[in-house]
């Protein structure tokens, strides 16, 4: 089940992205990944790309990629290192795709795995939890984080005190309906890098909104100049100032797309 990790980039710095070659030769080696392409001139047939810089390594499976990407191991030669000077040298999109006989056996799996542990609605028992009491990200900007979600998304500030663990640092509160908040913290004096899809970290947060609600606040986010991508037709994704992925949705709690999910 080969897995397949490719990046489409535009060079912001060559001479950072030799060095960042030379980092990252010996973990590709390791963890037994062959180069298929690697070039700085791409041509583009259809469609505009991120930049001519095309590399696509092929893993043995799945794990062998998470190991290597992931960082599971300790060290000089965890492609981890290398990760934050790749940001410095180019910047663009990272994919990680799989063949189609891999895509069947995930597909096996999902099927294997509901069949054990996913029961009829009128045979779960309630659950023990009461509802999200809230969920923390980070702010490179406290200001900006809250222009950007009170003003701008129309989620009300509700409190703002320093932060137990780390002096100095800010801890704020939206509300986002329903008894839910949605939390911050900064962390001043860190040097936090860029955002990075990583295991344990945030791939997104969807957020119901009434269709009124959700039709204003798209509205608002086009006379922003806000880009997103509008899904399914009653779903947008976009990102807030610091990278997070939000998703706005207009069906109710517990729906999506038709289906009950919960």
């Amino acid at each position: 089940m080969a897995t397949y990790f490719v990046v489409n980039a535009s060079i912001t710095d060559p001479d950072l992205l030799v060095e960042y070659g030379k980092a990252t030769r010996a973990s590709i080696q390791k963890y037994g990944a062959k180069v298929l392409a690697a070039t700085n001139e791409a041509e583009t047939l259809e469609g505009t790309p991120i930049g001519p810089r095309v590399v696509i390594l092929e893993f043995a499976d799945r794990g062998a990629f998470d190991t290597w990407y992931l960082a599971r191991v300790p060290g000089r030669d965890r492609y981890a290192l290398c990760r934050h000077v790749r940001y410095g040298a180019c910047g663009g999109r990272t994919l990680a795709m799989l063949t189609e006989a891999g895509i069947a056996a995930c597909t096996d799996r999902r099927v294997e795995i509901a069949g054990r542990h996913l029961s009829a609605k009128a045979q779960r028992p309630a659950s023990s939890a009461r509802g999200v009491h809230h969920l923390a990200l980070l702010s490179a900007d406290v200001e900006r984080t809250v222009e950007f979600y009170q003003g701008l998304l129309g989620f009300p500030l509700t409190d703002m005190f320093e932060n137990r663990d780390y002096r100095g640092s800010t801890h704020f509160f939206f509300d986002i309906g329903n008894g839910n908040a949605l939390a911050f913290f900064d962390l001043p004096g860190l040097d936090l890098g860029p955002y990075a899809e990583v295991l344990g970290g945030l791939h997104h947060l969807a957020i119901s909104m009434v269709p009124e609600q959700w039709t204003a606040a798209k509205a608002r986010l086009d006379a922003a100049g806000i880009d997103y991508a509008h899904i399914d037709g009653s779903s947008i994704y976009f990102t807030d100032p610091d990278g997070a992925r939000l998703e706005l949705i207009s069906d109710p709690l517990g729906e999506m797309y038709g289906n009950i999910v919960l």
